[in-house]
């Protein structure tokens, strides 16, 4: 999956929400995705990117400029492992994208994931306004110098990435949804 720029109301998670039951969140883009309080326009609670009750597998993802109103990317209680996540302009620490995880496992980075042109959301000149931001599209392909590439974990990650080649590539796959080829 590669999700960007979508936005969900109070207590939701901007790209995905799990309320109940478990889910297999693995090899995944979530890029400016947002909570915002219904027809507000201001920030809501809950996961910028997921929001998560129940017990999921949150392996290999990137976690790009996601934002509710606490301000974290993950809100969850269950194990994040092999992710990269990074908010621009932010202190980049665990403490600022993931409300308590039951654990964080294998390699975690917290550092610019190297897109080739990362999307954002246009604010009109109105920042603290979220009801009028327009949508901009970006491409989430790696960068050659991406801290991604090669750092994820091949234990359950698919045998394809999103646009169907083969992962990994050169031994160890990547982290998000895009295989590296050396484009």
């Amino acid at each position: 999956m590669n999700n960007d720029g979508q936005e969900a109301g109070i207590s939701g998670g901007g790209a995905v929400r799990v309320n109940g039951g478990s889910a297999s969140i693995i090899n995944n883009t979530f890029a400016c995705n947002r909570s915002a309080y219904v027809g507000t326009g201001s920030p809501g609670l809950g996961g910028g990117a997921i929001f998560s009750t129940s017990t999921s597998t949150i392996t290999n993802n990137i976690f790009y400029d996601n934002r509710a109103g606490s301000g974290w990317s993950v809100y969850t209680g269950t194990t994040l492992s092999y992710c990269d996540a990074y908010n621009p302009g932010q202190s980049n620490t665990q403490a600022n994208h993931y409300y308590s995880p039951g654990s964080v496992s294998g390699n975690m980075y917290y550092s610019d994931p190297s897109f080739l042109n990362a999307g954002y959301w246009n604010d009109n000149g109105t920042p603290n306004d979220w009801s009028d931001d327009t949508w901009v599209s970006g491409d989430y392909h790696l960068q050659s110098d991406s801290p991604c590439i090669g750092a994820g974990t091949n234990t359950g990650a698919p045998a394809d990435d999103i646009e169907g080649n083969p992962r990994p590539i050169n031994g160890t796959c990547e982290i998000g949804a895009y295989e590296y080829a050396g484009q």
